[in-house]
């Protein structure tokens, strides 16, 4: 979902969508695929639409990438129109920005507002379709995707449901601290090990935050216990910050880090609970129980009281046992961060009833329209 796992983020997503149902294909007619641009608030996009064969008006869905460079046209939208499409619904897949034909800058951590503007943009367009229900058009969205969904849906009330698979309900910063934890345990480190590791990092960011003084001093005085300690080598090898700056003798000057590194910051202090406290259409969230690239407890706890502060009475949660990031069916209680993903910890197979779960909530929303006031 961040940095130094992009790999592993579009494994996942592979899994998600072409697990559910991976001979859909076989025996079926060829899709009929669309190419189409359409116009964001400071980008061009360039999609595909996958229609179904029947008359009348549609109902139709957006798929929102992780955190990878996504394609219109990657096999996780193959996968997902060959599930969806068959049974009625259409859907639209975009490059995202700066990658493949959509213009703008692709960036791992994006700011999810301007995500999630995208994502309208595309919403807009395919409601704007003389085929498609405009009252019926929804949002799939996995990983990163599970952020932008429902805070699509909290600024646009074009946006008749929301799907978000592994949808975390923290901040990136937090969700980015949890997945960082479980990496270093794998490396062999125990829960004080990483609390050490944790406060150094908050430690520089503070710096880097706000510059000179008792951060400054805190940073350097941390800094220069840590490279006595023995995870500290551990960290340098396996954590994406640490990694970058190796063992210098003393932490970077804030002047010295690039302005991306303040993006990046800026926009992983994004909070999805004041989001979800505007969204009143139905909303799905499954997880994986055994996922450790996001605290799935606490993110259902956060999420689950804002919803109802919101007054809405649609909200489903799930939590798939023996079941990780991407839903995928894991051979242990949990899944390996670090690992590769064929390795024997985990199955290209989604989790038992994922699917079923997933396209029969997902069907069923599809299938109502919503008041004509909206």
């Amino acid at each position: 979902m961040r940095s130094g796992v992009i790999a592993i983020a579009f494994a996942f997503a592979h899994v998600l969508v072409s697990a559910v149902d991976g001979d859909a294909a076989g025996g079926r007619p060829p899709l009929r695929l669309e190419t189409v641009t359409f116009a964001g608030d400071s980008a061009t996009f360039t999609g595909t639409i996958a229609w179904p064969s029947r008359a009348g008006l549609v109902p139709a869905l957006v798929m929102l990438h992780g955190s990878e460079p996504g394609r219109r046209d990657g096999l996780p939208a193959q996968r997902l129109r060959e599930r969806l499409v068959p049974r009625g619904i259409a859907v639209l897949s975009f490059d995202k920005r700066g990658v493949g034909g959509s213009s703008g800058r692709y960036r791992e951590m994006p700011d999810l507002r301007e995500a999630a503007s995208d994502g309208l943009a595309a919403l807009r367009y395919l409601a704007s379709r003389p085929e498609v229900d405009s009252m019926r058009v929804g949002v799939y969205g996995a990983s990163q995707g599970g952020w932008v969904g429902p805070l699509m849906a909290s600024r646009s009330p074009r946006v008749a449901f929301v799907v978000s698979v592994s949808g975390p309900g923290v901040t990136p910063r937090e969700q980015s601290r949890f997945e960082d934890g479980s990496r270093l345990r794998e490396a062999g480190l125990d829960d004080g090990d990483v609390a050490e590791v944790d406060s150094l990092r908050d430690a520089l960011i503070a710096y880097w935050e706000r510059g000179e003084g008792a951060a400054r001093d805190r940073a350097r005085s941390l800094w220069r216990a840590a490279l006595t300690r023995p995870w500290f080598d551990v960290a340098v090898r396996v954590d994406p910050l640490f990694s970058r700056l190796g063992r210098l003798a003393a932490p970077p000057a804030p002047s010295q880090m690039p302005r991306e590194y303040f993006e990046l910051l800026a926009h992983m202090r994004y909070d999805p609970v004041p989001a979800a406290e505007r969204v009143r259409v139905p909303v799905l969230h499954v997880y994986g129980a055994g996922d450790r690239h996001l605290p799935v407890e606490e993110s259902v706890r956060r999420l689950r009281p804002a919803y109802r502060r919101a007054g809405n009475r649609d909200v489903t949660f799930d939590v798939l046992p023996r079941a990780g990031h991407g839903l995928q069916a894991l051979t242990a209680d949990h899944e390996c961060v670090s690992c590769p993903p064929d390795s024997a910890r985990a199955s290209w197979r989604l989790a038992p009833g994922a699917a079923e779960l997933v396209d029969r909530w997902l069907l069923d929303r599809a299938s109502r329209r919503a008041p004509a006031a909206r």
